[in-house]
């Protein structure tokens, strides 16, 4: 389907009877520009909008060939066709290969099959210039995007880093108060004589309260230091067996108020490890 208007031809044949013809065959679909040689075609070409040139092969001084590659060269975007008089299969080959046409027709051309190749030639053209404006948009929209998921993660961050730093000052003002009502219980608990045995009871259960509590707080500021960078771990070479033997046996006692048994299995030779003893013992 023709665009009447829409799009630039430029012709260009060292016989003025050809570049009339032409002119007048489809100047009511197309503005047609018209050169006599290769030479005025490129100074067309540098202050025109041309969408497809059409270059005679045989020309003096440039030929088509030769023509077609400089406008490859410089206006990669146009779409080329050649014209020759004689079927010259290496001149084919050459402008296929050089200069990127998009068909080869002989002269003299048929009018329809030159209007049907002009349209689909041009179709071609609109395709391409409308897939690259749409590269170009979302180029564009990927840009904006980027910069958004930018500005976004710069504000996780800092918000992520004030979280951090207020669960940081959060945790370290709860150990204060847990640390004197470990002093308090341990001041009443000096004084036993005076406690009744469910007292003592009711003593211990605060003091195991209270070291769960500052156990919760040192995992949170461990996460703290994990999230802003500061984690760093102590390993050194230990027994696995030895340490997991000891745990086991710091949790019975707790376990056997909850009519809990634990049981564990390991074997009874050391197993070594580069080990963290305070992270290992946490876990």
């Amino acid at each position: 389907m023709s665009r009447p208007k829409q799009y630039h031809i430029l012709y260009v044949d060292d016989e003025a009877e050809n570049l009339l013809v032409l002119k007048a065959t489809f100047r009511r679909e197309y503005h047609i520009f018209t050169a006599l040689s290769a030479a005025e075609a490129l100074q067309i070409l540098a202050r025109e909008t041309i969408h497809l040139v059409i270059s005679d092969q045989k020309m003096p001084v440039m030929d088509g060939v030769a023509f077609l590659r400089e406008v490859s060269r410089h206006y990669p975007h146009v779409i080329r066709l050649i014209l020759t008089g004689y079927s010259d299969l290496e001149t084919v080959v050459a402008a296929v290969n050089e200069c990127g046409i998009y068909r080869y027709l002989t002269k003299p051309w048929q009018e329809e099959e030159l209007k049907l190749t002009l349209e689909k030639a041009l179709e071609s053209y609109r395709l391409r210039d409308e897939n690259q404006r749409l590269l170009d948009r979302l180029a564009v929209a990927n840009q904006h995007l980027e910069a958004r998921v930018a500005q976004r993660t710069a504000e996780l961050v800092a918000l992520n880093e004030e979280k951090n730093l207020l669960i940081g000052l959060v945790a370290h003002d709860l150990r204060g108060p847990v640390g004197r009502a470990n002093a308090l219980v341990e001041m009443l608990r000096s004084d036993g004589q005076n406690l009744t045995p469910e007292q003592h009871e009711y003593l211990h259960l605060i003091l195991e309260s209270n070291e769960g509590l500052l156990a919760l707080i040192d995992r949170i500021l461990d996460v703290e230091a994990i999230e802003a960078g500061r984690f760093t771990l102590s390993p050194e070479r230990l027994d696995v067996a030895a340490l997991l033997t000891g745990q086991l046996a710091d949790f019975k006692a707790a376990a056997a108020r909850k009519h809990i048994t634990l049981v564990g299995e390991w074997p009874a030779e050391p197993v070594p490890g580069m080990i963290d003893r305070n992270f290992f013992t946490q876990v």
